[in-house]
């Protein structure tokens, strides 16, 4: 560097130098810019300021010489245009709208790079490799998503679903307090959910081997986030009409109101609504005068809020966590419950659905 004969003087250009590392935001221009300070300063060999950035002698030679000729700027990132695309605007909007729709239709199993190379090819007659179908997906907007299944023998009825998101009403109704009920299991067995880890770590947790579980009805108020649960050995009608009996206990109605319960078609709820219902020599009067039943449609578990606690439950109290029997199982799951069995803003906001999205 010391033979070299500058066109502008070193300090001069220095002092530009140390200017723009004080303000620019650009992190490659900043390390380029302050080698280049470093070798303008002479206050370190050249050797020396190669080894501590890992950039080769002449690389840096190189930069002071492009700032000595064109200026500072010169070290900035051009902008690189690659290759256009070979597909329009117009033909990919055409794309998107046709892998949208099953790939039957086109004459295909499934789509993939192959089979939206093969498509492209005898729509567009346009060669794209299959890398390129891969990231062409991306750029559409695809994703891999894994679907999720629903029994064969029926599917959502989208007219009933309209029907029901009118129970939406019932928050202006000074008469009706809105609660929806579901049970559910936990094992001893460790579920697993994602985690935070280090990049590249294979984390483990320990399963207990047996399959010990443990049931609990639950019922949640979103009006108020409270959450009731109860522990059931099992699932059937009696135990259905326990649950609410104990709920009823717990919560007694408020004065002039009723309990418009929300419960899902399970065999054992319908024999026990009917009941209910049918009220037999009075039975279950204590339930009839304060419970009116609304029916969730088929297959719609979404629409049920207190699904959600069901997650929240496991994502926060049992996933990735190793319980050596189940009754560790059970304080771990009781303990999480406890912090909703008064009003909370949590299960307020989480189960008050917005039925319009």
């Amino acid at each position: 560097m010391n033979k070299r004969t500058f066109i502008h003087k070193p300090l001069e250009l220095l002092e530009i130098g140390k200017e723009i590392v004080k303000q620019s935001d650009d992190e490659k221009y900043t390390l380029k810019v302050t080698l280049v300070n470093l070798m303008l300063e002479r206050k370190m060999k050249a050797k020396e300021i190669s080894e501590l950035s890992g950039i080769t002698r002449r690389t840096l030679s190189k930069w002071v010489k492009i700032v000595d000729e064109e200026g500072f700027d010169a070290l900035r990132e051009k902008a690189r245009t690659g290759r256009s695309s070979k597909l329009s605007k117009e033909q990919k909007e055409e794309i998107k709208k046709v892998l949208i729709n099953p790939p039957g239709e086109c004459g295909h199993f499934k789509w993939d790079g192959i089979s939206l190379s093969d498509y492209i090819k005898s729509q567009y007659h346009i060669d794209l490799c299959i890398r390129q179908c891969q990231r062409l997906f991306y750029e559409l907007g695809f994703s891999q998503i894994r679907p999720q299944t629903y029994p064969s023998s029926g599917e959502p009825n989208e007219e009933e679903r309209e029907a029901y998101k009118k129970i939406a009403d019932l928050a202006n109704n000074p008469n009706a307090v809105l609660v929806f009920q579901d049970e559910v299991h936990y094992t001893v067995q460790t579920g697993i959910s994602s985690m935070w880890a280090i990049k590249g770590s294979k984390p483990k947790v320990k399963s207990y081997p047996g399959k010990d579980k443990i049931s609990y009805s639950g019922f949640v108020i979103p009006s108020t986030g409270k959450l009731f649960t109860c522990k059931l050995e099992w699932f059937d009608y009696e135990t259905t009409i326990r649950s609410i009996r104990d709920f009823l206990k717990a919560n007694p109605a408020p004065e002039n109101c009723k309990y418009y319960l929300v419960m899902d078609n399970a065999p054992w709820h319908k024999k026990a609504k009917r009941l209910i219902k049918e009220n037999f020599n009075q039975e279950y009067s204590d339930v009839s005068d304060k419970v009116v039943f609304v029916y969730l449609p088929p297959y719609s578990p979404d629409l049920n809020p207190i699904e959600q606690v069901w997650r929240l439950t496991r994502r926060d109290a049992t996933h990735n966590i190793f319980f050596r029997d189940v009754h560790k199982l059970e304080q771990a799951v009781d303990d999480y419950y406890s912090l909703f069995t008064v009003p909370n803003t949590s299960l307020k906001s989480l189960c008050s659905f917005n039925f319009d999205h």
